[in-house]
């Protein structure tokens, strides 16, 4: 052996060829809370770069065939109306989209699910169980003048319910749960998210108008924020950063398109503008991800986190400081159940 492929060999430094990419097959079966299958359920298996479409049969079972990597992994499994299919006539489309649609929001059907497919198989399962969802309606004004452009997010709320448009500033989303408070947000064109809290509710409810709050932009913020990654079709997260007041009255998210895992914004014209206040600082442009929603919650509810290590930013004097966010760093902090003393 010569003295390279000893000091290769010796450091750690020789990698076995990745192994051939395998074909797996996912089995997906919808039912009830009584065990009574739900049929025509639109859904998408995603695995790595590799997704597949299919809806649920008689038996409220649908079958994907992936092709995977030959490691352990995660498939992502979403409510979502596939492309148009071959020979499918535009009119076609356009109603099993539609039918799809109302499928999916006349269930308590969740974002995203994932099951695993672990090296050495070839077959992986998931069990879905929904309920009968109710619906809310509810306008969002800005100025007095209804919203005609933005979408709906919640925790759990589905994608295709997430893509709906107002209609001359009035929702009505389903996949809410009987008997249980929701939150979901209305973005609106002016990057402010606006809460929409539902109460528990027993039947379909109006929930009456929302008011985009207004303001007077007071200081751009220069923030950097690192260590950014993407996560699943559970936790998407659109590059970018969100600020929600101290008091929960005002969330505020700031898009950037800039690959890599960093983004630098520094008061040039294209950094965050917010009013007088203190904001704490989430991760990605508002699409209510797991810390996106806790963040506002903890705030809502009046907690004192000016102790925490959540990162903050205080507009004063028109004027604010730079700060660095750590990506993983602060939704650990946001997650974390209390605030120190």
């Amino acid at each position: 052996m010569n003295l390279l492929a000893a000091v290769v060999l010796t450091s750690g430094l020789w990698h076995q060829a990745p192994a051939d990419p395998r074909h797996i097959t996912v089995d997906v079966r919808v039912v009830d809370a009584s065990g009574t299958p739900v049929a025509r359920v639109p859904l998408m298996a995603k695995v790595d770069s590799t997704n597949a479409f299919a809806e649920t049969d008689a038996d409220g079972t649908a079958n994907f065939n992936l092709l995977a990597p030959a490691t352990d992994v995660k498939v992502d499994i979403a409510t979502l109306v596939g492309p148009a299919r071959r020979g499918e006539k535009y009119s076609e489309y356009r109603e099993r989209k539609a039918a799809g649609a109302a499928l999916i929001e006349a269930h308590t059907f969740e974002k995203a699910y994932a099951t695993s497919v672990p090296q050495g198989s070839e077959r992986g399962s998931l069990r879905i169980v929904v309920q009968p969802a109710l619906k809310v309606t509810f306008k969002v004004e800005d100025a007095g003048t209804p919203v005609q452009h933005g979408g709906v997010v919640g925790r759990q709320l589905p994608l295709t319910v997430q893509a709906k448009r107002p209609v001359n500033g009035s929702w009505t989303i389903g996949c809410i749960r009987p008997n249980e408070r929701t939150v979901l947000f209305a973005l609106c064109g002016n990057s402010a998210a606006v809460p929409i809290v539902t109460p528990p509710i027993q039947k379909d409810t109006n929930l009456g108008v929302f008011q985009v709050p207004t303001w007077k932009e007071s200081a751009q913020v220069p923030i950097t924020l690192t260590n950014f990654t993407g996560k699943g079709l559970a936790e998407t997260r659109l590059r970018g950063i969100s600020f929600v007041k101290s008091d929960g009255s005002l969330v505020q998210s700031f898009l950037d398109l800039v690959p890599g895992d960093a983004i630098e914004v520094t008061g040039d014209g294209k950094s965050p503008s917010l009013p007088e206040g203190t904001f704490y600082v989430v991760p990605g442009a508002f699409m209510a991800t797991r810390a996106q929603v806790r963040l506002f919650e903890r705030c809502a509810a009046g907690e004192d986190l000016c102790k925490s290590s959540i990162p903050k930013v205080v507009v004063s004097g028109g004027k604010a400081d730079h700060i660095t966010v750590d990506t993983p760093a602060a939704e650990a902090a946001i997650l974390s159940e209390t605030s120190p003393k």
